[in-house]
């Protein structure tokens, strides 16, 4: 990521929907100035915790990402994202890139896990995000939204990058861990839905996986792979 955007000391890398610190503690290592953003209070508070206990200064902000984000216009190197861009507004998404690029040099990159298509947990996802659609919650499809991004930076001019798989990494899940994990998260699909409502859908799957999978408990293993793309943004007169 930092080849590809050719960051160097000092320069500003902003990420949208920080979360935990999955991605953004490791890019605190470099010597960069990370600033990251998330709507969760709760998220924000473990990532801080960790990065606490790594001593590397960063600097975390509560910001809900469909609002003005926390930074000066032209002042950022790098927007990066992962996995969180498919809840925003596209239109205010670019907007925002554009605003907050640095004017000589800028690019928009993000990152998603790109899983098998008959894996356990893709089926199991895709089940679930049907299963909300007919309840009336359509769940935001994150591929998607990320094309229509960076297309629309494009037809204002940025350059995109070409598809890098980063990573590949074997896993091995079985449904009830899928299931439990879930559970654990304040959302579902991207989805801010009512507690009776998430509950009524995991037991829904937790009888649909039984029956797709044999058991609940059986392991499956897949390939995942860590997916990069982006666009270096034109240069601001």
């Amino acid at each position: 990521m930092v080849l590809l955007a050719q960051l160097g000391p000092g320069d500003t890398l902003l990420e949208i929907g920080a979360g935990t610190g999955q991605i953004g503690l490791a890019l605190c290592q470099l010597p960069l100035r990370y600033v990251g953003f998330d709507a969760s209070v709760a998220m924000l508070a473990v990532f801080e915790r960790r990065r606490w206990e790594s001593g590397r200064p960063t600097l975390l902000i509560h910001a809900d990402g469909n609002n003005r984000w926390p930074a000066n216009d032209g002042s950022v190197k790098t927007v990066f994202s992962s996995r969180a861009i498919h809840v925003l507004a596209v239109e205010h998404e670019v907007e925002e890139v554009f605003r907050v690029a640095a004017p000589n040099w800028a690019t928009l990159l993000l990152g998603r896990v790109q899983r098998e298509k008959e894996s356990l947990r893709a089926r199991l996802r895709q089940e679930m995000r049907e299963r909300l659609r007919q309840l009336g919650y359509a769940s935001p499809e994150g591929r998607q939204k990320e094309r229509e991004i960076l297309d629309a930076c494009v037809r204002r001019g940025a350059a995109p990058f070409e598809q890098r798989f980063m990573a590949t990494w074997p896993v091995q899940h079985s449904a009830a861990q899928v299931l439990a994990s879930w559970r654990e998260k304040s959302r579902l699909a991207g989805l801010d839905i009512p507690g009776d409502v998430k509950e009524n859908v995991l037991s829904q799957l937790t009888v649909w996986a039984k029956d797709a999978f044999g058991s609940l408990d059986a392991i499956h293993s897949a390939e995942e792979k860590y997916v990069l793309e982006g666009v270096r943004l034109p240069t601001k007169p």
